[in-house]
């Protein structure tokens, strides 16, 4: 879910796009190629996965998803997925069920300032994707299977505390701008 689900875009002078996106991709060790596509990297299992159709990050929804075909490497076998991530409060009426300690989770990761991601998922038929255009973005993004919290540790630099101080010393009024769920932020 996390490296299908993403807006990153390969450019001739490399990927653009969010920074937690490419590390997460990278990290778990797959690669943006042309066609709108990730690939996997070693392993033995060579998996491709195709863009097929984007739902864009909008703040008002605080997700975002993607409808993908998974290709296995030498097997020349595919499935079309729907994958999913955004914020946990928002996703959790996107999920078909909840695990027992889902808000319990969650809420504990942003308590100490972590950026946490809902994930999900959900197979769809091949023919399915013709129907597509007609379907709403919410029905699409419904009866999702979980597949986990990712939880990104994001740690204030260490110049942060210094600098707050110096505004507010010299008279400034400072605000907070932030997409992140609030107990993040």
């Amino acid at each position: 879910v996390l490296v299908g689900c993403h807006g990153l875009v390969l450019m001739d002078d490399g990927v653009i796009g969010e920074t937690m996106e490419r590390v997460a991709q990278e990290a778990l060790g797959w690669s943006l190629a042309r066609g709108d596509a990730v690939v996997e990297n070693g392993g033995g299992r060579r998996r491709r996965i195709t863009v097929i159709n984007r739902y864009s990050f909008a703040s008002s929804l605080a997700r975002m998803a993607t409808i993908v075909e998974v290709a296995e490497g030498g097997k020349g076998t595919s499935k079309i997925l729907v994958l999913a991530k955004g914020a946990p409060e928002t996703m959790a009426s996107r999920f078909a069920s909840l695990p027992p300690m889902y808000e319990r989770s969650y809420l504990s990761y942003t308590r100490q300032g972590a950026r946490v991601l809902a994930l999900g998922y959900k197979e769809l038929a091949p023919e399915a994707i013709s129907k597509l255009k007609s379907k709403k973005r919410e029905d699409v993004e419904s009866d999702l299977v979980f597949a986990g919290l990712v939880v990104y540790h994001c740690p204030n630099k260490f110049e942060t505390k210094t600098s707050i101080q110096a505004l507010k010393q010299s008279g400034h009024r400072l605000v907070m701008i932030t997409g992140d769920q609030t107990l993040t932020a």
